[in-house]
C-alpha cells in the first residue's frame, strides 16, 4: 500500500493487523544495523565496517558537545552510515544532558528530518 511519501507494509496475524512504513523500518536498520563505538581518546563516534572506518568528529566545549564533521568513504557511501552516526550522537547527547552544537552539515539535514531531537539542541548556537 503506498501512503504519501512512505510505502506501507501490512503483516496480517491471527492477533492483529500491523502497519509497518518504510521510514519505521529505516529507523530500525539504522539503529540495529551498524555497530557504532565512541571512540573517546579520539573524539569520533565510529562504525568500522569492511576494513573501512566512517565517523563523526565531536568536541566538548562547555556544557555542549559539538558534532564537528562526518567521514564515510566511498565504499561505504549510500548504506545509512552518516544516519547511524548523527542518530547515535543526538542519542548520546540525550544520555548525557548534553546540549548540541551543530557543525556539521549531514547533521544538520538529519536534524531537519528528526525534529524529536529540537530540544536538545542548543539555541545559543544554532
Amino acid at each position: 500500500m503506498h501512503n504519501g511519501e512512505n510505502i506501507v507494509i501490512v503483516v496480517k496475524t491471527s492477533l492483529a493487523i500491523v502497519f509497518i512504513t518504510l521510514a519505521d523500518t529505516k529507523l530500525k536498520m539504522e539503529k540495529e544495523l551498524y555497530s557504532v563505538v565512541n571512540n573517546e581518546s579520539e573524539l569520533k563516534f565510529e562504525v568500522h565496517l569492511d576494513g573501512e572506518l566512517a565517523y563523526l568528529e565531536y568536541r566538548f566545549y562547555k556544557k555542549d558537545i559539538a558534532l564537528m564533521h562526518t567521514v564515510v568513504p566511498d565504499s561505504l557511501g549510500g548504506k545509512g552510515i552518516a544516519s547511524a552516526l548523527a542518530h547515535y550522537a543526538l542519542e548520546w547527547a540525550t544520555k548525557h544532558e548534553k546540549p548540541v552544537m551543530v557543525y556539521c552539515p549531514f547533521v544538520a539535514g538529519y536534524l531537519q528530518k528528526h525534529p524529536e531531537y529540537d530540544g536538545i539542541i542548543d539555541k545559543q548556537h544554532r
